[in-house]
C-alpha cells in the first residue's frame, strides 16, 4: 500500500514518481498532491489509477 509514510520518503529524496500493484491511501494521496509527485495505484499492464498528475504518465499503443 501506498501510506503516507512511504510517499514522505519518496518525496524527501525527489523520487518524481511512485508506483505500486496495490492502493494508495489517502494519506499517501494528499502527501502526493502537496509534494507534486505523481502517485499511481492499482498497476496492472497498462490499467492503473493515477492520483496525481496524470499527464506524467504516457502509454504505448
Amino acid at each position: 500500500r501506498l501510506t503516507g509514510d512511504i510517499v514522505l520518503k519518496a518525496a524527501r529524496v525527489g523520487i518524481p514518481i511512485v508506483a505500486s500493484l496495490a492502493a494508495a491511501l489517502d494519506s499517501g494521496v494528499e502527501i502526493a498532491r502537496r509534494a507534486d509527485l505523481t502517485l499511481i495505484g492499482f498497476v496492472r499492464g497498462k490499467r492503473m489509477n493515477v492520483y496525481h498528475h496524470p499527464e506524467r504518465i504516457l502509454l504505448s499503443q
